[in-house]
């Protein structure tokens, strides 16, 4: 930053009281301006930008709403941070008006003039770091009230996938009851179905055991008739014999 000479334009006749005084004033005023320049007064940008086509912001915001409160907060502190420095700015050049407005015009000369010159322009500065300053603040709280407003779209549009998930869920529910129902009533079903066939078998085989009981009676029966039968051809064929002998 440059400077302000305390001895360019002083005319040589002045007194050593006013070229001290006009020492001490340029002294106090490089104290007060001398560090600073035109880029201490631009805004610096914010570093945590709260673009949604960041990827970390999309990955946190998959997590929940607390990327989005933690950014809004972040602005906060960025915005009270310019406002500190706007009030710094301010005191500075407040100071520097009161130092210029107890020294004389006719004692400062040249330095008073360079002086009044760097006060109006840093008052200048101030004045556009201001307005910068208000219009990014308004462009944050309008990105902030964006993303409050994202957030609360958002929300709704989760609780109404909520609200849909559930009910599908509820019909899935009715869905799987109804099958359990289903299957106890074919189960129960198999279950008579069987039982008639165990007592179906049971009387086919009962059945089969007269049958063959039956069988074996008759083939019984048979075979004694059978021996009846040769037994009596036999005593026929005896007597036959018997009476043809007598005959002879």
């Amino acid at each position: 930053a440059a400077r302000v000479s305390t001895t360019r334009g002083v005319d040589s006749g002045n007194s050593k009281t006013t070229g001290t005084k006009l020492r001490n004033l340029g002294a106090e005023t490089n104290a007060f301006f001398g560090d600073v320049t035109p880029r201490d007064l631009v805004l610096e940008p914010v570093q945590d930008s709260v673009s949604p086509k960041d990827p970390k912001l999309r990955k946190e915001q998959a997590a929940g709403g607390s990327a989005e409160s933690e950014q809004i907060k972040t602005l906060e502190t960025q915005i009270t941070k310019y406002r500190k420095q706007l009030t710094a700015l301010k005191r500075r050049a407040e100071t520097a008006e009161a130092k210029l407005a107890d020294a004389k015009p006719e004692e400062s000369g040249t330095a008073n003039k360079e002086l009044q010159e760097r006060c109006a322009q840093l008052e200048a500065e101030l004045k556009a770091a201001h307005a910068q300053h208000a219009d990014r603040e308004k462009a944050l709280q309008a990105e902030a009230t964006e993303k409050d407003a994202s957030i609360a779209s958002r929300l709704q549009k989760a609780v109404r996938k909520a609200s849909e998930l559930q009910a599908i869920l509820a019909e899935k529910d009715a869905e799987v009851e109804r099958l359990r129902q289903e299957l106890t009533e074919s189960v129960q079903v198999s279950s008579a179905e069987l039982e008639a066939l165990k007592t179906s078998h049971k009387l086919a085989m009962e059945e089969t055991q007269k049958l063959l009981r039956d069988m074996e009676q008759r083939a019984q029966q048979a075979e004694r008739a059978s021996s009846e039968g040769e037994t009596r051809q036999v005593a026929e064929l005896k007597a036959s014999l018997e009476g043809e002998t007598r005959q002879v």
